[in-house]
């Protein structure tokens, strides 16, 4: 009797470390699953937010009163900044629309931060063939609209990357 008391225990140890080492392994790719996640964001993230901040900068020039280059000095050197952004931008578009935890981040890139950036530019292009006495101040608020939004989009990558991030 005894004898197979002590095989029930045996055996129900085994059992209870084979379940164990199962949850262990379930947990490690788990991880490896994350992990790979968060590099292909953290990749795709990277041009996006380069970009956004390229944008930005464009528009912080422009709307710049006085500047040590000529217009069309900075001109030549925007039209390079946001010729180099866009395809690395689109790139990185497309990466984010196949990873369900960026859903946020193509929402605002598509929906908030590249509408602010046109409306910007197409309103400057309007302003430069018809000059207006208000111009200044539309153009300063298509500004204020595009930096808002850049920064909605940092912290909305800050809190996808940081919910990556927490442990399994």
């Amino acid at each position: 009797m005894a004898a197979l008391v002590t095989s029930a225990l045996a055996v129900y140890a085994v059992k209870l470390n084979l379940d164990h080492a199962g949850e262990s392994d379930r947990k490690a790719d788990q991880r490896r699953l994350r992990e790979a996640r968060l590099d292909r964001l953290r990749t795709s993230l990277e041009p996006a937010l380069a970009a956004s901040l390229a944008f930005g900068q464009v528009v912080k020039d422009t709307q710049a009163i006085w500047s040590q280059e000529t217009p069309e000095a900075r001109e030549e050197r925007h039209a390079k900044m946001i010729e180099d952004a866009l395809p690395a931008l689109n790139a990185a578009r497309v990466s984010l629309m196949l990873q369900p935890a960026a859903r946020s981040l193509i929402a605002l890139l598509d929906d908030k931060i590249l509408p602010a950036f046109m409306s910007y530019r197409s309103a400057k292009a309007f302003y430069a063939t018809h000059p207006m006495d208000d111009e200044r101040k539309e153009l300063d608020g298509e500004w204020e609209k595009l930096r808002d939004r850049i920064a909605e989009f940092r912290v909305e990558a800050l809190r996808v990357v940081d919910s990556l991030e927490q442990p399994i």
